[in-house]
């Protein structure tokens, strides 16, 4: 199985995760540098409140005085444990700032140097109700978050979407039809899948 062309031997479970981000605050560490990493995306959901999730890699926003030498260190342990190369990367940090009113971030754990915060469960709903993307597991893990918030009417996944998106962002992601459901048709799906 290949997921954006990564063999499925490089998939970072919840476990694997917990390892490299140790493996990274130990690398930093080494080289007296420091790091604070803002996980989204699929690694946040794991990390956080779906620990079975899978993921092929860590879309981070990085806070640290030593941008260039902490790339040097990713690549190097990439480069030492045979990871695709963009198993780190900042691919997210231009949709947050273009599209995200605010983020909620709590610190996660510190690994040596390095200390990992991730959003609040609710940020993370927004994130998957914003992305409307058409895959069972992103519906599920909209569901599994709705019930951990309590969320169970239109409104109120609404509300924690509009907290967090800009209304702009979400009128241009309306229009994307090819790769995204309709985030109103989302929702719905959403609140079905509440009352099954």
């Amino acid at each position: 199985m290949e997921y954006y062309g990564l063999e499925s031997a490089q998939a970072i479970t919840h476990e694997r995760a917990l390892e490299l981000l140790n493996l990274l605050g130990n690398a930093l560490e080494e080289q007296s540098l420091h790091a604070t990493l803002d996980v989204y995306g699929g690694a946040a959901m794991m990390l956080t409140c779906i620990p079975e999730y899978i993921s092929y890699d860590m879309d981070i926003m990085l806070h640290t005085d030593s941008h260039g030498k902490f790339w040097e260190v990713v690549e190097s342990l990439a480069a030492e444990l045979n990871l695709n190369k963009n198993w780190l990367n900042e691919d997210v940090v231009p949709i947050i700032a273009k599209d995200f009113k605010k983020s909620k971030l709590n610190v996660f754990k510190q690994f040596g140097n390095l200390v990992v915060r991730l959003p609040e469960p609710e940020q993370l709903l927004a994130m998957k109700l914003y992305a409307a993307r058409a895959d069972k597991s992103d519906l599920s893990h909209a569901v599994t978050l709705s019930r951990d918030l309590g969320i169970s009417t239109r409104q109120g996944l609404l509300d924690v979407l509009k907290a967090y998106i800009k209304e702009n962002a979400i009128r241009e992601q309306n229009r994307q039809p090819k790769r995204h459901n309709c985030i109103y048709n989302f929702i719905d799906e959403v609140l079905k899948g509440l009352k099954s």
